[in-house]
């Protein structure tokens, strides 16, 4: 079980659905979604989150905009999901890379303590 609070942040709900069950069948159990940038700024001023999934395609204010007012007010990893050709291979690798990171971590403290 994962207990790294992640946020998710995109405007398309097959997007955030898909997320959510990959990382849930993942073991993580705390996520938080939301469909624009001003949900996101005001769910990172409620709770500290250790990872925030960022769509840089948001509506009206998008991930690039609302990526330094995030990180004004949370130290979050902030990892970028985009659909753009020429980023979207290395952004959707460092994405999952992150993932087994946290995946990882958690399975040794789990094997550490017995």
């Amino acid at each position: 079980m994962q207990h790294s609070p992640l946020l998710i942040v995109d405007d398309e709900q097959a997007i955030l659905q898909m997320l959510q069950t990959i990382l849930s069948k993942e073991g993580f159990t705390h996520i938080d979604v939301t469909k624009t940038a001003e949900g996101a700024i005001q769910l990172c001023k409620s709770k500290q989150y250790d990872v925030i999934l960022l769509d840089v395609m948001l509506p009206g204010e998008d991930g690039f905009d609302v990526c330094p007012k995030i990180r004004a007010i949370s130290d979050a990893t902030i990892f970028f999901l985009t659909a753009r050709r020429p980023i979207w291979i290395s952004y959707l690798v460092l994405r999952w890379e992150r993932m087994i990171i946290l995946r990882n971590r958690s399975i040794h403290l789990k094997s550490s303590l017995g």
